[in-house]
């Protein structure tokens, strides 16, 4: 939500310090209370429900959902939307998916930030993009569904290196300010890794009982979910998605 206010891209989902703010404390608040959530203790279980009710409130507040879904709630609906597909039957919740999910955008974030801009300019790799791969990817993706992604997705998707240049010169712009507010205040894999197993819950892709290559296909087509700004949509501006899916796949899932 932060990243697309900070480049400006997506105006329909204005962008509020104090809703963020108060999202923020609510987090704060659930991971304070995460050790004492295997135990189901009263004063955890009170921490959970007043962040969830919290979180209820700002979506109101804001008017969209983006104060409490992000790019992890993109990985949880195209599970979801995978396993309706195959009928699977699975015993593992939304929360779950969403868990995991948090977690590998984290490691998505990671991945990038950790890197330096200059070298991903010098690449040269973030002026191609592929539109026919794209297409195939989506109708491989989503099926019958294809139709409606392609009216969601297509006006937006940077083909002419010009625009793809332009992107890259408003990231170059606003890069710094991107990594302070969007990836230094988050915790990091191995932190994130430990709260949820503090919880008892489950923290990998494995667990969610996905094979490596749905867990791949996760990753690439989350974003087209929703039409909705985030770090994996970065990742394409930067020519860097393959990579980085292809980085967490293997950290996951072995080489």
């Amino acid at each position: 939500w932060r990243m697309s206010n900070i480049l400006g891209i997506e105006r329909e989902e204005p962008y509020c310090d104090n809703v963020a703010g108060l999202v923020k404390n609510a987090i704060e608040k659930c991971v304070e209370a995460a050790p004492g959530l295997k135990s189901r203790s009263e004063e955890a279980t009170r921490a959970i429900m007043e962040g969830l009710i919290l979180a209820g409130l700002c979506i109101g507040l804001a008017g969209h959902s983006r104060p409490a879904s992000g790019s992890e709630h993109q990985i949880s609906h195209y599970i979801e939307m995978k396993f309706l597909e195959n009928n699977i039957d699975t015993k593992w919740l939304h929360g779950n998916k969403v868990g995991v999910g948090t977690l590998m955008i984290i490691e998505a974030y990671d991945f990038l930030f950790k890197k330096s801009l200059n070298q991903i300019k010098s690449s040269g790799k973030y002026l191609e993009f592929d539109i026919e791969k794209w297409r195939e990817r989506i109708k491989d993706g989503f099926g019958n569904l294809a139709g409606e992604i392609f009216r969601l997705k297509e006006q937006d998707i940077l083909v002419e290196k010009v625009d793809r240049q332009e992107r890259m010169d408003l990231i170059d712009e606003n890069w710094t300010t991107l990594k302070q507010d969007c990836y230094e205040v988050l915790p990091s894999p191995d932190v994130l890794r430990e709260i949820l197993k503090d919880t008892g819950a489950i923290y990998s892709p494995k667990q969610l009982d996905i094979d490596k290559e749905l867990f791949r296909e996760t990753m690439t087509l989350c974003k087209e979910v929703q039409h909705r700004y985030g770090i994996m949509q970065l990742l394409e501006d930067l020519g860097m998605l393959e990579e980085a899916v292809d980085y967490i796949v293997d950290k996951y899932y072995g080489v």
